[in-house]
């Protein structure tokens, strides 16, 4: 690494996330867009039900954690 540094926490915890078998095949079929799971099953052949409602967890579990980027609406006044 440059300097002798870590690699930031967040890049870290992203590459242990899609090192995992099936989540960067299931990140890419949800590119177009949000789709039923019996889609997104079919979509990623090989795939069971089981394994992807776990990894589907895991990347849930991952947006909403701490530190996650979310957009941020600016809050609205009404003025008289």
């Amino acid at each position: 690494m440059r300097n002798g540094s870590r690699a930031c926490p967040a890049f870290q915890r992203a590459v242990a996330l899609f090192s995992k078998r099936w989540t960067g095949l299931i990140v890419h079929a949800l590119l177009d867009g949000p789709c039923r799971f019996g889609t997104l099953s079919l979509a990623v052949e090989g795939l069971s039900d089981r394994m992807l409602s776990e990894r589907l967890k895991e990347l849930e579990a991952e947006a909403s954690s701490p530190g996650a980027s979310a957009p941020v609406h600016p809050s609205r006044l009404s003025t008289p």
